[in-house]
């Protein structure tokens, strides 16, 4: 069946401060406090009637905010009842993730310099039977998205299969790619089954080449295929201190691609193959920082989605309030280990992709629950809550502690615009 004819279920769970809905046609996703839970489960789940018109009232929020829900009756993939996560002080953590970053290859044969995950042309592929088992137990706990990435994911022998699977159990299968290996029947299958394709860019013109190996023209063919077969595309720009000068160049031809999904713009770590290539965001002066980024959510907002990534939240503090935002959850602290987590290819599981250096637990030895409750992830999550609390004189007193969380708990990577003057050095 195509999606059209048979649409991937909702998602809907419980989780200690009500539940959530997890919409994978639009990706929408909505937090529920208790009573909205049991309202939306009698509604979605039970088949039964809002009982009052404070229930209607809220049912036809709900309608609004997944418009899709209109169009007639939705199966629901429900992992309704959960062994909830003990309440914590800042940072909430969820019953299992909705979002996990599966990394099924170490294998890429372009050799970026600034490679994160440090992949070789002989790396290894996940095999398709323990990414058959990890999708199914994803499935059962409920995760809503997986992130599909590498090394070159398009290179694994059996990719299809994995999107495909994905997409039947439920989970919204999204792939990072060079652009490598994007032949007929995978592309064909990326435009039914996924719900967005990303694509690196860094630089454009002449610079594209010294960070990407393949080159702009590869690139644009790339962004040609994906387009001809009308597949939600996203650029996903890592932006350092070193190519932040470039950024208006790259929104300029961001916004020359008409029909483009979304930009998402990531804070370069210094990690694998990458560590030493570029400086850290953290070396930019908050000052420097906050305009740059506020001139390119600007300009692209007016195009297309615009998204960040988590550890740009202290570089971005503030602009919830100057561009009118409402909602203080559009600001997002670092999820990992609460709301997403990532799998490698040998299959241990990490707080995200770039902590390859502080395991969770292994897969071919423990269940995912297993390792999401156990003591590692944790001891991760402990730190993560209280670590803006050492820094009493900036981030106890801020209106952000509870969305921004003091930024990344593993490196400085971006300086924070609401510090005090005084206390930046």
């Amino acid at each position: 069946m195509t999606p059209e004819s048979a649409p991937q279920p909702l998602v809907l769970r419980r989780e200690a401060f009500g539940g959530i809905l997890f919409d994978p046609l639009d990706g929408t996703y909505l937090e529920l406090d208790p009573e909205g839970f049991e309202v939306v489960r009698g509604w979605l789940v039970d088949g039964r009637a809002p009982a009052t018109p404070e229930e209607q009232s809220f049912v036809e929020s709900v309608h609004r905010e997944m418009p899709t829900l209109a169009a007639g009756s939705r199966r629901v993939r429900a992992r309704i009842e959960v062994e909830a996560m003990a309440p914590t002080q800042h940072a909430t953590v969820l019953a299992s993730p909705t979002l996990v970053d599966l990394q099924v290859t170490n294998r890429c044969t372009v050799g970026c310099p600034q490679c994160y995950a440090s992949s070789v042309p002989d790396g290894e592929h996940m095999a398709f039977e323990d990414a058959a088992r990890i999708l199914h137990e994803l499935a059962a706990a409920g995760v809503c998205q997986i992130a599909i990435g590498g090394g070159e994911p398009l290179l694994h022998p059996q990719i299809v299969e994995i999107i495909e699977l994905a997409y039947d159990l439920g989970i919204v299968p999204n792939v990072t790619t060079t652009g490598l290996a994007l032949t007929p029947r995978v592309l064909e299958t990326m435009a039914r089954c996924c719900g967005a394709v990303a694509l690196s860019l860094e630089d454009v013109g002449e610079g594209f080449a010294k960070r990407r190996k393949t080159g702009a023209g590869f690139f644009e063919a790339s962004l040609e295929k994906l387009r001809a077969h009308k597949i939600r595309t996203v650029f996903q720009v890592t932006l350092s201190a070193e190519n932040l000068p470039r950024l208006p160049a790259i929104v300029d031809y961001c916004l020359a691609v008409p029909d483009l999904y979304g930009v998402i713009f990531l804070a370069y770590k210094a990690v694998g193959r990458g560590d030493g290539y570029d400086t850290q965001l953290s070396a930019v002066h908050p000052g420097e920082l906050y305009p740059w980024l506020r001139e390119a959510f600007l300009r692209l907002s007016g195009h297309t989605k615009v998204g960040y990534d988590c550890c740009i939240t202290p570089g971005i503090a503030g602009i919830d309030v100057e561009l009118g935002f409402t909602d203080l959850d559009l600001l997002e602290g670092c999820s990992a280990a609460r709301t997403s987590v990532g799998i490698s290819a040998n299959l241990e599981v990490v707080p995200c992709t770039f902590t390859t250096h502080l395991p969770l637990g292994n897969l071919a030895q423990r269940s995912f629950m297993d390792v999401w409750h156990g003591s590692p992830s944790t001891g991760f999550r402990t730190a993560l809550d209280t670590q803006g609390d050492a820094r009493t004189e900036t981030c106890s007193p801020c209106r952000l502690r509870n969305s921004c969380l003091g930024g990344c708990p593993v490196w400085d990577l971006v300086r924070c615009t609401t510090r005090p003057p005084e206390l930046d050095g």
